[in-house]
């Protein structure tokens, strides 16, 4: 694994106009820029930018597509028909919400950042996020 450093990611922070929620400066600290971590899936910090877009492009293919929050990032894509994102409102660790192509509405998955992190950690190697394996 290797992270981001506090300068790219404050870095990113200026250039988009947003602050990153705690609980996800730390993932990226960890794990932003390279990780075996929910490997096929689309979260490293480089794929940031393209993550927007591309939840744009799905939600507009849709015939009656939910609307994404303004202050929306979307952190997770994955095969180009689901993605996970949260809310940048100040939250230092924001619900996680969930998009799948052909459903109308977005659906909450956890309560935090830090929640759906533990829950995809356990689903990924097992355990029960006690280290467990």
């Amino acid at each position: 694994m290797l992270g981001c450093s506090e300068v790219e990611l404050a870095d990113f922070e200026q250039r988009h106009g947003l602050q990153l929620p705690a609980s996800y400066r730390r993932f990226l600290r960890a794990t932003g820029k390279r990780s075996e971590f929910l490997m096929g899936s689309d979260l490293l910090f480089h794929e940031l930018a393209g993550l927007q877009s591309e939840a744009q492009r799905l939600l507009a293919d849709e015939e009656e597509p939910p609307s994404l929050p303004k202050k929306a990032l979307v952190f997770c894509g994955h095969q180009g028909y689901q993605f996970l994102f949260f809310e940048l409102a100040g939250a230092a660790d924001p619900e996680v919400l969930y998009f799948l192509q052909g459903r109308r509405d977005f659906q909450v998955v956890a309560a935090s950042f830090s929640e759906w992190l533990a829950s995809a950690v356990r689903d990924e190697y097992g355990g029960h996020g006690d280290g467990a394996q």
